[in-house]
């Protein structure tokens, strides 16, 4: 299916290129045929109650203002799902405000859906 989609948005791989380099162009052209989008990482916060205020509000601004919709909050834990090029500013989020007292862990690397779950079977029956 995304081979198919590829060859419709004439993208072609070069293999004298690095693949991560070539990933985000080909993500974009694809996107334009089929709905495709990078898949979301689980993350866990973890900060003293101290610093809780200053780490929400530093997130919603290095999130790009929205809503910060954390899965589940405490005092001292937040978990959410991110994009994985997030990763590095939640970081340093985090380490800069609880001036290294707090963590950002990885729960998940890939949180899919249900529906994409599905689909994914249904397209590996299919290609039996």
């Amino acid at each position: 299916m995304i081979e198919k989609a590829m060859r419709e948005c004439h993208v072609s791989l070069k293999p004298s290129k690095n693949a991560k380099q070539q990933v985000p162009d080909t993500i974009a052209k694809v996107g334009e045929h089929i709905p495709i989008a990078r898949a979301q990482m689980r993350i866990r916060l973890s900060f003293p109650v101290e610093s809780a205020k200053a780490v929400r509000n530093r997130l919603k601004r290095a999130l790009g203002g929205g809503d910060l919709r954390p899965e589940s909050m405490s005092e001292e834990q937040m978990v959410m799902l991110v994009d994985p090029g997030q990763y590095r500013t939640l970081d340093e989020v985090v380490r800069e405000e609880t001036k290294g007292k707090g963590s950002v862990e990885i729960v998940d690397l890939k949180e899919a859906v249900e529906e994409e779950e599905k689909l994914g079977a249904g397209a590996a029956a299919a290609a039996t």
